[in-house]
């Protein structure tokens, strides 16, 4: 009896202690693969600006920065991120930010930067000249616009075939106010995430249009006419989408803009390395770990300003000008300790909400 109650204990114990050995070794797996998964993630993008400047024709490249947005102090921080081997480029990052595509002007081909593995891949070239415009749009199709036809195409990829083919579809004319064609003359267009799109000219002067519901048309309507006549790119704050921000060539700055209300409520004045940049023709875009992710978007233009921090006044922890913050991320993720500009200062009222 005594044998067979310790013979049956043995096996129950062993048995016990198998199971909780396997349990923990599938914890540990999970645990490091989880780990591993959001590691890439990070490699990819998070939450970040760029800016491509350009360098003269003919250099055979351009210089991707990241840019760090100084809001107090009104100081737009570059450092470089990596060079492409197109001149005279565009830029706009991809869906769940994996790839940061870049279209040459003059001889137009299309080609991408991998977030991951940091490679540059020519894809090829397109039957389209002078394009000066370049975004995605929540559903992960590349916008582009031609300021030789004044016209907005879809450029459709099929990667199943080698070389990749490509495909350019005609969405037709931007539509002013009053029905005239928008000249779209340099600088640059955008998409949100709520279903709008922006788009920016220097023709005359500064303007952004805006047009309201991509599927229905481009009949737009002026938002804003700013500072500045040489504006290159288009973007917003990557965490607070209510801000759009553009470079100026002729001001060496970033203005950031109130969609909601347009109004400038700051200009950055772009430095490297501590000093003053001087800005060339270029582009800018912006990667969101939430946004363009299907089948719908995760980030919302607000329906009323939040109370929020304004733009003109610095989150806490904030490093001062021309210091690299200790300890700081890889390019493509946001700095510790920055508040959004969605977020409200301690003790401030709330500004009173917009129809």
């Amino acid at each position: 009896m005594s044998k067979q109650w310790c013979l049956r204990s043995s096996v129950y114990w062993t048995f016990i202690m198998t199971l909780v050995a396997l349990m923990a070794f599938s914890s540990l797996a999970y645990a490091g693969n989880n780990g591993h998964h959001k590691k890439r993630n990070k490699n990819r993008c998070k939450n970040a600006l760029f800016l491509i400047d350009n360098t003269r024709k003919g250099d055979g490249f351009s210089i991707v920065y990241r840019v760090k947005p100084n809001l107090r102090r009104s100081k737009a921080h570059l450092r470089e991120f990596a060079r492409l081997p197109y001149d005279r480029a565009h830029i706009a990052m991809g869906p769940k930010c994996r790839r940061l595509y870049a279209i040459q002007n003059g001889n137009v081909r299309l080609g991408y930067y991998d977030m991951v593995d940091k490679s540059f891949v020519d894809v090829g070239p397109l039957p389209l000249r002078a394009i000066v415009q370049a975004a995605f749009n929540r559903a992960g199709q590349l916008y582009v616009a031609s300021m030789n036809t004044n016209k907005v195409y879809i450029i459709d990829q099929d990667e199943s075939v080698t070389p990749t083919a490509l495909t350019v579809h005609e969405i037709g004319k931007v539509k002013a106010p009053d029905s005239t064609t928008v000249d779209l003359n340099g600088a640059d267009l955008v998409f949100p995430g709520d279903g709008s799109l922006y788009v920016m000219t220097r023709k005359h002067g500064n303007l952004i249009y805006e047009i309201p519901d991509e599927v229905a048309g481009l009949s737009s309507s002026r938002v804003f006419d700013g500072p500045g006549t040489q504006s290159t790119g288009l973007a917003f704050l990557p965490k607070n989408n209510r801000y759009l921000v553009y470079s100026s060539r002729d001001l060496d700055q970033i203005v950031v803009i109130d969609r909601l209300t347009g109004n400038v409520v700051n200009r950055l004045d772009m430095m490297l390395d501590g000093q003053a940049f001087d800005a060339g023709n270029g582009d800018m875009t912006v990667s969101m770990s939430k946004c363009h992710r299907r089948p719908r978007p995760r980030c919302e233009a607000p329906e009323e300003p939040p109370g929020e921090e304004p733009p003109g006044e610095e989150p806490p922890g904030e490093e001062p000008p021309g210091e690299e913050p200790p300890g700081e991320e890889p390019p493509g993720e946001e700095p510790p300790g920055e508040e959004p500009p969605g977020e409200e200062p301690p003790g401030e009222e709330p500004p009173a909400s917009e129809g």
